[in-house]
């Protein structure tokens, strides 16, 4: 419910932004389009990772270094060079976990987030065919971690939220008129710089380590492969039509 509740305020921002932008187009040919895309992001984890790390060293270990994403946009470009991408993404789980000899116990925590960004985009054709994007842009990250432990009840479940930036670099190329396949990637730069565990009469208690709050450090880059599906010729998407 969670992410349906984020893809719907996207959907929302979206739909608010192309009602802006018609406002000031003038007799601008407005072109529109979704991309559904996946791939990888990269992540800076370090909390996670250095509480497992914490453990003795017979214990195996494996931390966390990043996760499948997978997500969709809405693209609308407003001038020649010009448009916006606003959209969601998925950050699926990451595991960091601490396994101990002879069923002594262990630990894992699972990772995950969800993201909704708005960036305004650079289009340029290059070699003939192909279209670089060049995109910068505000998001928001609403991350969770997942502990569970052996012979411990512990935490289960605690979440936080932040506000950060994102960038773009992308090529595409067009496979038919109103198809396009894009290969891009970037660098996110969120911080979640506490989580809270909810408990049952609603109130949120911070998870700590050590002595100040556990940090999710969801910055890092990723790479990603999409289809953009166009209601306009791809062809006019990259270039300027009245």
């Amino acid at each position: 419910m969670r992410n349906l509740a984020v893809i719907t305020v996207t959907l929302c921002v979206a739909a608010l932004m192309i009602q802006t932008s018609n406002v000031f187009a003038d007799d601008i040919h407005n072109q529109r389009g979704l991309e559904v895309r996946g791939g990888f992001s990269h992540y800076f984890m370090d909390d996670p990772n250095d509480f497992i790390d914490s453990y003795p060293n017979e214990y195996n270990k494996t931390t966390a270094i990043g996760s499948p994403m997978f997500g969709l946009s809405l693209l609308y470009k407003t001038h020649q060079n010009f448009g916006w991408n606003v959209g969601y993404n998925f950050l699926m789980n990451s595991t960091s976990k601490a396994e101990g000899p002879q069923n002594v116990g262990t630990i894992e925590q699972k990772i995950h987030a969800s993201e909704i960004f708005a960036m305004g985009c650079f289009y340029k054709t290059v070699m003939t065919d192909w279209s670089l994007s060049i995109g910068l842009g505000l998001n928001a990250v609403f991350g969770a971690i997942e502990r569970e432990q052996t012979g411990s009840a512990g935490f289960l479940y605690a979440d936080g939220r932040t506000l950060g930036f994102i960038t773009n670099i992308g090529l595409e190329y067009p496979l038919k008129e109103t198809l396009g396949l894009k290969l891009s990637g970037g660098y996110r730069g969120d911080l979640i710089n506490e989580v809270h565990v909810g408990d049952i009469y609603g109130e949120g208690s911070m998870v700590y380590f050590g002595m100040r709050p556990l940090e999710l450090d969801f910055s890092g880059f990723y790479g990603q492969l999409g289809i953009c599906f166009y209601f306009d010729p791809v062809t006019h998407f990259k270039t300027y039509a009245d």
